[in-house]
């Protein structure tokens, strides 16, 4: 759509001088936006620092993003915390490459064992769930890390800071006070930890729970990737079906947009909100990614599997760029939203699959896709 220019002739009365003046004001219409997906960062299985198109990871999980457009990344089974800066040069912020282990300290010594979960407090600390290690680590804005709570032996107690147990912590998400919500993945619940460390279950019962996100109001969402469905914690504690069937637990494709109490999702993982509420989904299996609006309504962003399958019956690893109608994610994992309401992918399974992916709205200056902003061209992920 091209941009018009409306005149608008206003007639201004000077009182007491008996006579009027016209002045012209123009205004701007709003171009039209397209959504386009770019991929950022990452490609084969690897470790790799330096500008983000070259960067490699080892199964990249759950992402933040600081208040200066800095992304952190839980490199899971490189067993470190990456940094992207908003100029695109990625460098390891904490732990170190290819070397488990259990150890505070400065960034660049201390260990990690399988890190996932990921989110930044309002002082820019970092949270990560270590899931190997059963706990919940800090990492301070100087790259310090500690134990914040847990670890390293498994359990399902609540309490203070080490008192408190987990079994296998994996999803994570803070909210406007800067409490920690925990998929708590081996205990079958939702934990919260406030900011003095106080660990208390506010969930339980539910296998499987991934991921997990907290919207403007304070309630909080998390998915079930066995149970297929998106659950909801409101302020006062009740636990409700968001979206999906809270009793399918089936593992083959399926795929159904609309309202969503008869949506279908297969093993959808991580999550997250944005500013108003809507809520995202990295549903895996269908290799899309999913929006629920507040008003309950879901769809769908990406190319749906099955298929083309290859000789041996199997989907060949699916990347495609672009606009919307026709890209491709694999086997999508996690979810974040910016300040600016950019949507960010990780993508984590297989050897050619180790990506980071950028969905956002650009100006459509024509009918050719090539002839739009040059979504794919800057050096960076900005």
């Amino acid at each position: 759509m091209k941009k018009r220019n409306l005149a608008v002739v206003i007639g201004l009365s000077l009182i007491g001088l008996g006579s009027c003046k016209k002045a012209t004001i123009t205004l701007e219409q709003e171009k039209e936006k397209i959504l386009i997906v770019s991929t950022i960062s990452g490609g084969k299985r690897g470790y790799q620092d330096g500008e983000a198109r070259s960067a490699l990871y080892n199964k990249p999980a759950q992402m933040a993003i600081d208040a200066s457009g800095n992304m952190y990344i839980a490199d899971r089974l490189n067993h470190c915390i990456r940094k992207m800066t908003s100029s695109g040069i990625v460098s390891t912020f904490a732990g170190i490459s290819g070397s488990s282990g259990f150890t505070n300290g400065p960034g660049i010594s201390a260990q990690f064992n399988t890190p996932y979960g990921i989110t930044i407090d309002t002082d820019g600390n970092l949270y990560v769930c270590d899931a190997s290690n059963n706990a919940i680590r800090k990492i301070t804005v100087g790259g310090v890390v500690s134990t914040f709570a847990g670890g390293p032996q498994s359990g399902s107690e609540d309490g203070i800071g080490a008192n408190a147990k987990f079994n296998f912590p994996f999803g994570l998400a803070i909210d406007a006070t800067n409490n920690l919500y925990v998929a708590d993945q081996y205990n079958n619940s939702i934990r919260k930890i406030t900011p003095t460390g106080t660990v208390t279950t506010i969930a339980s019962g539910y296998a499987y729970p991934w991921g997990v996100a907290v919207d403007k109001k304070g309630d909080v969402y998390f998915t079930l990737y066995a149970a297929n469905c998106i659950r909801k914690i409101n302020t006062n504690g009740t636990v409700s079906v968001y979206a999906g069937n809270e009793n399918d637990y089936n593992t083959a494709y399926q795929l159904q947009d609309g309202i969503a109490s008869a949506a279908l999702f297969c093993q959808p993982l991580g999550l997250a909100t944005d500013a108003l509420d809507n809520v995202y989904v990295a549903d895996s299996e269908n290799q899309v990614i999913r929006k629920v609006s507040p008003e309950g309504m879901v769809s769908s962003i990406g190319v749906p599997y099955p298929g083309p399958f290859d000789a041996n019956g199997r989907t060949p690893i699916r990347h495609a760029d672009g606009e919307v109608s026709g890209v491709k994610f694999y086997y999508p994992s996690n979810v974040i939203v910016d300040k600016e309401g950019n949507l960010y992918v990780s993508q984590g399974e297989g050897d050619a699959n180790n990506f980071i992916r950028k969905i956002s709205a650009v100006d459509k200056s024509g009918t050719n896709e090539s002839e739009n902003v040059n979504w794919n061209k800057p050096i960076g992920w900005k």
